[in-house]
Order: C-alpha cells, then sequence, then structure tokens
C-alpha cells in the first residue's frame, strides 16, 4: 500500500464550437498532484487521513484564454469505538479564468445549483 502518491499529466481537446459560445478550437492543458493516505482501508476507512493537493493550467492555442486552479483537500477518520466512525472533510481552492465555466469546477456539482447551464455552456441541443 503507498502512503504516497504523484500524479502529473497533459490534457488536450478539440473544442465543438456549438457547444459553447467559446472563440476558440482546441485547448491544451497540464496538472500535477501530491497526495498522502494513510488510511487503513480506502472503502470504509475506521482511522487514518488522506490530503490531496492540486494544480491545474491550461490554454487554447487559438486565443489569448487561459486558466489555472489549485485545490485541496483533507480527510480524516476516527473510531472511537468499533461500531462507530468519526469522519471530516475540509477542501479549499482558488481559479484564475478567462474561461467563466472552468471556474465551475472549483465547487463540484453543487456549485451548478445555482448557475443555469446555459449561462455558459451555450444551448447544447442544437
Amino acid at each position: 500500500r503507498r502512503v504516497w502518491s504523484v500524479r502529473a499529466g497533459v490534457t488536450g481537446a478539440w473544442l465543438n464550437p456549438s457547444f459553447s459560445a467559446f472563440e476558440g478550437d482546441s485547448a491544451l492543458g497540464a496538472f500535477a498532484s501530491v497526495a498522502r493516505d494513510d488510511r487503513a482501508l480506502s472503502l470504509f476507512p475506521l482511522h487514518g487521513t488522506r490530503w490531496v493537493f492540486t494544480v491545474n493550467a491550461g490554454l487554447s492555442p487559438t486565443t489569448a484564454a487561459r486558466w489555472s486552479s489549485a485545490t485541496t483537500l483533507v480527510a480524516a477518520t476516527r473510531s472511537p469505538h468499533p461500531r462507530v466512525a468519526l469522519a471530516g472533510r475540509a477542501t479549499a481552492g482558488y481559479a484564475d479564468s478567462d474561461v467563466p465555466h472552468r471556474k465551475l469546477s472549483l465547487g463540484g456539482p453543487a456549485a451548478l445549483r445555482s448557475v443555469s447551464p446555459t449561462a455558459y455552456l451555450g444551448d447544447i441541443t442544437t
């Protein structure tokens, strides 16, 4: 079982012009993350902590659009009794972007509740 893990990679995509009002036709990105996880079990841990820090950046080569973000997550579990587990989780992040929908990923699914999907993504049914 690994306690520390490091990941890094690059991404690329062709953009569908009917999906969004964004001017670019492609996107390039990169990410890196480091994590420490000493939980005894990953499915239902009774003790241990998990810490993750991730940075992400990207650009559209055909426009001046750029984006970057940094997020961190800390989760801890303690078991004072074999039938009881206490758990907590905290997340924090920062995003800077010329592309509005790149900022929405910072809050997870809950961040989309107050934003109309067509506000940033356009009408994807046409």
